[in-house]
């Protein structure tokens, strides 16, 4: 799933091929424009999207967690028979702490958790974000937007970062990026600290577990590394994405790195899997951006339908080196080719107005956001089709209407498939 997964699935529409769909989700996470939906209530509508539509004809989606990537089949947790491929695409992706990215299965419980999320928002007085990368910097401006600049509340917001500047882990983005994202946020009423650490392992202490999930609520006072203190009764943290790797690091140890990164060549194929491809987070390869990993997906889809014909392979072409990081929706900083740094008007305009909510929907083939979000019943099944879906999903056709109520959304396969 995610933008990379999502872009080579709707690419590979045309192609001869069945395309299999694996989520742990049951959803599509639009992260893109989530970190709005914390200070902003109804916004979390835009941001779960079906799949039903994205998939094309003889394809399905099977909801499930990979445990391990073979070199021609997939094992699922708690599926005793494995799914087999021709071409393995593989866009694991990273996880984060909420909301920037969310480990609940269900849509609705996404819902929950923002509308729990706002309520300890709106009842907060002190709010800290640790963590001054792209993530915290776009979280604090968020909440300033609504309730610094607007009058709706006198919350102290603080953005702790441990670097000289904001965006400092970009070593080849300029200070200017971050120094301009600062002004900003200053005027908007936040306390931006740099060169300043939370000492992680007295807070850890305080809660009896690493807070790695969500969020902290409650009054506390932070320990800062320089010996200084913090109060506080709502924490973010924005710092430390993880790959998700668990799926490939012992069957594809070969190729991947020490940090859990799989090593691919130019045209995206895992080092020594010819039909195994990575793209994304996941992989080895340019920035770890959305718009570029759906270039990547464009990439691979391509490379299918060219191996499949038996031709010669495209190489993947780096994006170009841009970020744009706004500050709500009309507040940001943005680096673009050229002309470098560029300020609130034209991040608003590029991003921050819409956060490209209309472009995520519309890849996965929706005109637009519903009014609210609800997954589509699975379709009825005559005799012939249970057949095929008992087939591709690996179970008897007495169970398959078990496996859909429990998360399969499947799509009709050809008559003659023997695998996928």
């Amino acid at each position: 799933g995610g933008v990379a997964g999502g872009s080579c699935a709707r690419e590979l529409e045309s192609a001869p091929v069945s395309v299999v769909l694996i989520d742990r989700k049951e959803y599509f996470y639009n992260n893109i424009a989530a970190l709005r939906a914390v200070a902003n209530p109804g916004f979390e509508r835009t941001l779960c999207i079906p799949y039903d539509k994205l998939l094309p004809a003889y394809s399905a989606f099977v909801q499930g967690d990979v445990e391990a990537i073979g070199s021609d089949h997939v094992r699922l947790h708690g599926r005793p028979d494995p799914i087999r491929f021709d071409y393995c695409v593989v866009a694991t992706g990273t996880s984060y702490a909420f909301p920037a990215k969310t480990p609940t299965p269900r849509a609705a419980e996404v819902r929950e958790m923002f509308g729990e999320t706002q309520a300890a928002l709106a009842g907060a007085e002190n709010v800290v974000i640790i963590g001054g990368g792209p993530v915290g910097v776009e979280l604090a401006g968020e909440i300033a937007a609504v309730y610094s600049s607007s009058g709706k509340g006198d919350k102290h917001i603080t953005l702790v970062h441990g670097g000289s500047h904001l965006i400092s882990s970009r070593a080849d983005f300029p200070p200017a990026l971050g120094e301009t994202l600062r002004t900003q946020l200053e005027a908007m009423g936040v306390t931006v600290m740099v060169d300043t650490r939370v000492d992680l392992d007295d807070l850890r202490a305080q809660q009896g577990a690493a807070p790695s999930v969500r969020y902290l609520t409650g009054a506390r006072t932070l320990r800062l590394a320089d010996g200084g203190t913090l109060p506080t009764d709502l924490v973010f943290f924005c710092y430390g994405a993880a790959i998700n790797s668990d799926a490939y690091s012992a069957s594809l140890a070969d190729a991947v790195n020490d940090h859990g990164e799989l090593l691919v060549n130019s045209h995206l194929q895992v080092k020594g899997h010819a039909t195994i491809f990575a793209l994304g987070d996941c992989a080895v390869i340019e920035h770890k951006l959305a718009f570029l990993a759906e270039e990547q997906g464009k990439t691979v889809a391509t490379n299918i339908r060219q191996m499949i014909r038996g031709e010669v392979l495209v190489d993947h072409h780096n994006g170009l080196n841009v970020m744009s990081v706004p500050l709500g929706p009309a507040q940001g900083a943005s680096i673009l080719p050229v002309v470098g740094v560029v300020g609130a008007f034209i991040t608003s305009l590029v991003k921050g107005s819409s956060l490209f909510v209309n472009k995520t929907w519309r890849l996965l083939k929706y005109n637009a956001p519903p009014p609210d979000f609800a997954l589509p019943p699975p379709p009825p099944l005559d005799d012939r089709r249970r057949e095929q879906l008992a087939r591709v999903l690996g179970c008897s056709p007495g169970e398959v209407e078990k496996e859909i109520s429990e998360g399969f959304v499947s799509r009709e396969v050809p008559a003659d498939a023997t695998h996928i």
